[in-house]
């Protein structure tokens, strides 16, 4: 290449460059513009709902009526817990991908260093705090994955948390790995963790481990008692509901053919779901009988681990229409649904996820 073809090859780079500088510039502002204009819309939004703005206040334990949630409002607060009460919503400056809390303990997927906040797929670690109302007390960090499930027993004794290592989707079979761990903790803030396929690794349906099958915990969600569980086990593309107890680390079969339990407070129903393809349907199970009824009220495909609000009310967390986990700050929304026969789903909070409701020690919400 002679001098005025190098030239004139420099040249052109340089200006590809500058325009590529620009370009990364220009889609950076545009996406703070986004970022922006939704803030306004959200607290616009939030002010017609709730009779306050938006508040910043100390972390601690749920009271009756309360509701604990991940704030999904665009912003400089997203992604961070919050309580919403009668009044509006209080915002407590700790992030977490995914949360639930019980008692004065909370887990959090809290996202990973130098990443943001996103609505349940951001590479997390699975943490654990005493939340008095004072500096949140961290009391273990466990797991690292992309957050997926988050649940704590009652009484605040037992934490259990899902993550991705693999893959990110339960309709996947194959094609996908997680890391399932229940945490016991003591009142002096002392942890033991368990990972189910090590330490509750016996499979329920014959000999060799879930580890070696290459199957899958999910989902935990825990009973009044304290002590006993369910979770979903996925073998393949087979799943299933099991049963467990902390105390003596067993694992038997619950029920055929459904995933992602949750638990009424008094017992008595089980809202799981099926897989058509991708889409995840909502079903109640009566823990008695083992009768299903299809919760057809709702017709949108939920990932969500749903929440209870009282014995006859779930809660669960959709994105916006036209929301993916791609774009900056996703909105979502929460969602509540009755469980009677056509009843149909209302917006419970919007711009929040994670929802944690308070449920008394006698199991009555």
């Amino acid at each position: 290449m002679n001098r005025r073809n190098t030239v004139a090859a420099v040249v052109v780079a340089v200006a590809l460059f500058a325009a590529a500088g620009v370009y990364i510039t220009r889609t950076a502002g545009q996406a703070n513009d986004t970022i922006d204009t939704r803030s306004d819309q959200a607290a616009a939004d939030l002010a017609g709902r709730y009779p306050e703005p938006d508040r910043a206040g100390p972390l601690r334990a749920l009271e009756p009526g309360e509701i604990m949630f991940v704030n999904r409002a665009p912003g400089d607060t997203y992604g961070q817990i919050g309580t919403l009460t009668g009044n509006g919503r209080t915002i407590h400056g700790l992030a977490c991908n995914r949360a639930y809390t019980a008692g004065d303990t909370l887990t959090c997927h809290r996202p990973a260093t130098g990443l943001p906040a996103i609505a349940g797929r951001g590479q997390a670690e699975v943490t654990t705090y005493r939340i008095t109302g004072n500096e949140p007390e961290l009391l273990t960090t466990s797991d690292f994955g992309i957050a997926s499930r988050a649940r704590v027993s009652p009484d605040g004794t037992l934490a259990a948390s899902t993550v991705f290592v693999r893959g990110h989707s339960y309709t996947d079979p194959g094609e996908f790995s997680t890391a399932t761990t229940i945490t016991e903790i003591d009142a002096d803030g002392t942890t033991t963790s368990a990972n189910l396929e090590d330490s509750y690794g016996n499979n329920p349906n014959g000999p060799g481990t879930i580890a070696a099958l290459g199957g899958n915990y999910w989902g935990v969600t825990f009973a009044a008692d304290n002590d006993t569980f369910y979770a979903t086990l996925g073998i393949d593309d087979h799943v299933q509901l099991v049963q467990g107890r902390v105390s003596d680390r067993s694992i038997v079969t619950f029920a055929e053919g459904y995933g992602c339990p949750s638990l009424s407070p008094d017992g008595a129903t089980i809202v799981a779901k099926t897989a058509d393809g991708d889409h995840l349907n909502l079903v109640a199970i009566d823990t008695a009988t083992l009768e299903a009824r299809p919760l057809t009220g709702e017709t949108r495909s939920v990932e969500d681990h749903v929440e209870w609000l009282d014995n006859d009310t779930i809660l669960y967390a959709l994105p916006r229409d036209g929301e993916t986990d791609t774009d900056p700050q996703p909105i979502y929304d929460i969602w509540s649904l009755d469980l009677t026969a056509g009843a149909e789903p209302r917006l419970y909070a919007p711009y929040a996820s994670s929802p944690a409701a308070h449920h008394s020690p006698a199991g009555a919400a």
